[in-house]
Parts: structure tokens; C-alpha cells; sequence
């Protein structure tokens, strides 16, 4: 499925949703997860070592800045205007992108088979990768997703930076109860909007700062640390903030968030071209069932508990399980080291 029909698909999803299709935000999120893993796993063919880390940076970045844009502009409008004409609103802009995709954006080959070379930010990854018994190249009898899956599962170097990217799930939290953390703070969907923004805003910068300024060498150390204090940092809602200060703090969660740049590169070097696609769907089908889960979850609590309690929960919860995954990182990394 290419991006065109992805887009096409969302159209009419959103349109749907606009008169009463309750499925269709699901469908939508389902039929760009093929998209989104064959994108992935065809950046390391197109571009390789740094340029892969500037690359996914520039992505993400763009990714991030977008849902600014439209976390606050659609509060507003939604506002304005109301839900049914903003999601007719939406469905309009999802057939523009399939437009512009179907006339601007060139075709290409599939990516090949051969083994992506390492980016300078995962170099020990990629080293680790290539000795490690279980990261060898995949045989027939591992064909498939199920092979996939196991080949990642089984080998740490893989499944590791993995689940630095499932990470995401806890402090993406705050999303799951937007709304009543804005009706418990005196706002309305302006004030949505702008909880929603703050996060995407704060991502928009620390990747830039991350991609730019933090040398290779050091972003894989940094891993842990980030991962840690981007959950963290969300306990601070346990003094239920002010809206300006719920924004500050979700913002600076955001910039932390930075590091699945690393964790990205780290993963990418460690996959065999191969199995790239599958283990990048495996990936992110992992990401969006934990955000999804999470969401859910929190939405649910929220109902019976104060937004900013359960916001600061499960930024608790998010930082031990950081903090645990950034153990068993260091010492694999230790343990793989050359000098023992």
C-alpha cells in the first residue's frame, strides 16, 4: 500500500468519522502502519552513516513541528467551527496529500537485500550486531514476520533500542486525557489544543538540538538517561500545575524525548536489510498498540481520578521501566565492549 492510497483511504475515513463512523479512527491508524514501515526501512538505502541520523531527524522534526500546527490550529478551529466540519476540513487535507503524492513523488525500486551500513551513532550497536550469535543473517527458515519477530526478540542489540521506542507509550500519556486536563484547568478546546501542542513542541526542539549538536559518540549514552527523564519529569503533575506551568513541563518532556533518534539509528544498524521492513512493522505495530493501550488506560482512569494524578502515575511507571531497559543497555553494551 503506498502512501497515495494511505492518504486516499484517510480521506474517506475522516469523512466518515464526520457522520458518525466511530470505527473509522482505528482504520485510519491501521492502514498507515504498512506505509509508515516500508518508509522506514527504505531510509537506510537512500541515505547511509550520518545522513540516516540527519535524515530520521529531519523527519521526526517535520513530524513533530506538523502536529504543533495542527494540535493548535485545530483546537481553535474546532472551536470555531465544530467537530463535523473540522474533520470534513481534515478529510479534505488527506486527499491533498494523496494529490501531491500521486503527481510530485517519483516511484522507486524496492530496497535491497544487503545489510544497511551502520550509522556513526550506532556504531557499537552495529558492532555488537555483527558477533552476536543471534544476530546473524536470517535463513529460510526464518522467512516471514514470525522470523522477524524472532530474530529481534532474540537478539538484544535489536530489541533493545526496540523497546526505548515503546517507551513512548507512557509519556505520551498526557494525550489520552487532553480534554479533562483542560476542563479541570478552566479551558476548552483551545486549551486542548495547546496541551497537545506543547508536547509535539517541545519533541520539534530537542531533536534539533540532539541532531545537531550532541556528538554520535554520544548519543547512544545518552539513551538511557533521556529515556529516563522524559517519563520522569512527568511526576511533577502530583502538584497539579496551572495550565502554564502543565504546558512548560509537557514541553520539556517533549525535548527529552529526543533520544528515540538515537534508538532509531541504533536499531536500523543492528537489522539486516532483509528483514529491515518486517522488523520496522514489528517495531512500530509495538509503538502504537502501547500508545494506543496507554491512552485508553489513562482516558479510563481519568474518570475516576484527576487528570494530573494519572498523568504523574504514569510518568512513575514509564521511569522505572526506562530506567530497568537502560540498565540491561549499558550492560550489554559493557559486556560486548572489545575489552570485555
Amino acid at each position: 500500500m503506498n502512501q497515495r492510497m494511505v492518504d486516499a483511504a484517510r480521506a474517506a475515513e475522516a469523512a466518515l468519522e464526520a457522520y458518525g463512523g466511530g470505527v473509522a479512527v482505528a482504520v485510519v491508524t491501521l492502514v498507515s502502519a504498512p506505509f509508515t514501515a516500508a518508509r522506514a526501512a527504505i531510509y537506510p538505502d537512500l541515505l547511509a552513516g550520518e545522513k540516516y541520523v540527519a535524515g530520521t531527524a529531519v523527519t521526526l522534526t517535520t513530524n513533530q513541528f506538523a502536529q504543533v500546527l495542527g494540535f493548535a490550529v485545530g483546537g481553535a478551529v474546532v472551536a470555531l467551527v465544530g467537530t463535523r466540519t473540522s474533520l470534513v476540513v481534515d478529510a479534505a487535507t488527506f486527499a491533498v496529500s494523496a494529490a501531491v503524492v500521486r503527481f510530485f513523488v517519483r516511484h522507486r525500486a524496492a530496497p535491497s537485500q544487503a545489510v544497511p551500513p551502520a550509522a556513526p551513532v550506532a556504531a557499537a550497536a552495529a558492532s555488537t550486531a555483527a558477533t552476536a550469535p543471534t544476530a546473524a543473517a536470517p535463513s529460510a527458515a526464518a522467512d516471514g514476520f514470525r522470523g522477524a519477530a524472532q530474530m529481534v526478540f532474540r537478539t538484544p542489540v535489536m530489541l533493545l533500542p526496540m523497546l526505548f521506542g515503546w517507551l513512548a507509550a507512557f509519556y505520551n500519556a498526557p494525550e489520552g486525557v487532553a480534554a479533562p486536563l483542560a476542563g479541570s484547568l478552566g479551558g476548552g478546546p483551545a486549551e486542548v489544543g495547546a496541551i497537545l501542542a506543547a508536547q509535539a513542541f517541545g519533541e520539534t526542539a530537542g531533536m534539533l538540538a540532539f541532531g545537531r549538536l550532541v556528538r554520535p559518540s554520544a548519543r547512544l549514552r545518552l539513551m538511557g538517561p533521556l529515556a529516563v527523564a522524559t517519563c520522569a519529569v512527568l511526576i511533577l503533575f502530583a502538584v497539579h500545575p496551572s495550565l502554564p506551568t502543565a504546558l512548560a513541563i509537557l514541553a520539556v518532556s517533549g525535548g527529552f524525548g529526543a533520544y528515540q533518534i538515537a534508538a532509531n539509528a541504533a536499531f536500523v544498524s543492528a537489522v539486516p536489510g532483509s528483514r529491515r521492513a518486517r522488523a520496522f512493522g514489528l517495531a512500530q505495530g509495538g509503538m502504537s498498540l502501547g500508545q494506543g493501550t496507554v491512552m485508553v488506560v489513562a482516558g479510563a482512569a481519568a474518570q475516576r481520578f484527576a487528570p494530573a494524578t494519572v498523568i504523574a502515575v504514569f510518568g512513575a511507571v514509564g521511569a522505572v521501566c526506562a530506567a530497568y531497559v537502560a540498565v540491561i543497555w549499558v550492560r550489554s553494551r559493557r559486556a560486548d565492549a572489545p575489552d570485555g
